[in-house]
């Protein structure tokens, strides 16, 4: 994703003014009372193998800010010869359309390298997008990890 790179912060306000968020985006605010986050502190990746199948387990929001990061995971898996790819959805409190983009990505890549790419666990809410949008059918879906692995066989 060009430029994701060039602004790692997301801005949170945890006052409600206007000029607050204007001191904060000039960079005239203090630190008291502002926070800003980087992308990482806001998604973590665990990564596992189970069974010869790469599981990579993110933990926290999948969004336009995050998604860079879960994204250069899957793709150096990929790339560096993993052709079973297990996205464990279980830990995920939020997922937008960026994230949506990158599951969509990385199955596409693998599907070119005859690969297996899944997703599994996926909350009440995340799984009724998947199936809205009809992921679930390209994405594989499945509600357990261990159900993906069986699958991915």
């Amino acid at each position: 994703m060009p430029g994701a790179a060039a602004f790692p912060f997301t801005v949170m306000f945890l006052r409600g003014s206007n000029q607050h968020a204007w001191e904060l985006l000039t960079g005239s605010a203090s630190s008291e009372g502002s926070l800003l986050v980087k992308a990482e502190e806001r998604l973590s990746l665990d990564q596992r193998d189970v069974e010869g199948a790469a599981v990579v387990r993110p933990v926290g929001e999948v969004d336009v800010f995050t998604a860079p990061l879960l994204r250069e995971r899957l793709v150096d898996l990929v790339e560096g010869g993993s052709r079973r790819v297990i996205v464990d959805l279980s830990d995920v409190s939020f997922l937008d359309s960026t994230g949506l983009a990158v599951l969509v990505g990385v199955w596409q890549r693998l599907r070119n390298h005859d690969g297996f790419f899944a997703v599994a666990a996926a909350n009440e809410r995340i799984e009724r997008v998947l199936r809205t949008t009809r992921l679930d059918q390209s994405l594989k879906l499945h509600g357990t990890v261990a159900e993906a692995v069986a699958s991915s066989q």
